[in-house]
């Protein structure tokens, strides 16, 4: 591939890169808008469909364990990067190499956790929401021997083949909720007779999920001025960020081929 076309290349895919910063910058602003709008309630209180609720998190029948530290949680993400080389050759003959980490496996747990206020308590679904929760621990080469057996057995139980690590550079990733975190829930309440809710739940045939008519669905371990205070810079640094972005990409792209069309 010449350096012509490497150019092409870098700036087709900066365009696209900037309209999907653009649009998740778009999708921030909606959700703060929506936030904005929605009263919280109390779990005592919830009517069906979309109802924002805030309290601390909660086992629905008891907690899991995160996938490489084995740590109690009601609720977990992870993945798993590899850091790779590439090495290129420009056109004067000379090399350069450069590194990136590569995801190469995620995932998240399925199962059930509940949001606890004083009023009581109600099941939450987490399946396909929106989970934004920071880093609880990041586990390198380095130290992976401190974990072997458990990233192993991790594994094994999902029936993920994941191959050697010998010689690898891996870094894993995991997020989690524990029991009692703060938890801020904006989701669809609706009636599920064939979930059996957590002991003692004042939300009793109710459970949060994501609904069809109300697609947001999202999961914090913030309150919701915290939130809100995240998604005020986001949104902005997103649409702003991806339109420069792809502005950028686009203007060079034309120049480079009205340069080529005039030679």
């Amino acid at each position: 591939m010449t350096d012509e076309m490497k150019i092409y290349l870098i700036a087709v895919i900066g365009i696209i890169v900037g309209l999907a910063l653009f649009f998740q910058g778009l999708k921030k602003m909606k959700l703060k808008r929506t936030i904005q709008n929605t009263p919280t309630s109390k779990v005592r209180s919830i009517a069906m469909g979309l109802v924002e609720l805030i309290g601390k998190a909660a086992p629905f029948q008891q907690t899991i364990k995160s996938p490489f530290s084995q740590a109690d949680c009601v609720f977990y993400k992870y993945t798993v990067e590899e850091y790779k080389l590439e090495t290129t050759t420009d056109s004067d003959g000379n090399t350069k190499t450069e590194g990136r980490w590569e995801e190469i496996q995620s995932g998240r747990s399925d199962n059930l956790l509940c949001l606890e206020d004083d009023t009581g308590t109600v099941p939450v679904n987490p399946d396909r929401a929106e989970v934004a929760i920071p880093v609880d621990r990041v586990i390198t080469s380095s130290d992976y021997g401190n974990f072997a057996s458990t990233i192993s057995a991790f594994f094994d139980s999902q029936s993920i083949i994941f191959g050697s690590t010998f010689g690898r550079q891996l870094r894993f990733t995991e997020h989690y909720i524990e029991p009692g975190d703060p938890l801020y829930v904006l989701g669809t309440a609706e009636r599920n007779p064939d979930a059996a809710p957590a002991s003692g739940s004042s939300g009793a045939n109710v459970i949060i999920k994501k609904g069809a008519n109300d697609p947001v669905f999202y999961i914090s371990d913030k309150g919701e001025k915290g939130v809100l205070k995240s998604l005020s810079w986001q949104a902005p640094l997103y649409v702003f960020g991806g339109a420069l972005v792809t502005l950028a990409c686009i203007a060079a792209l034309a120049y480079g081929i009205s340069a080529n069309m005039a030679k």
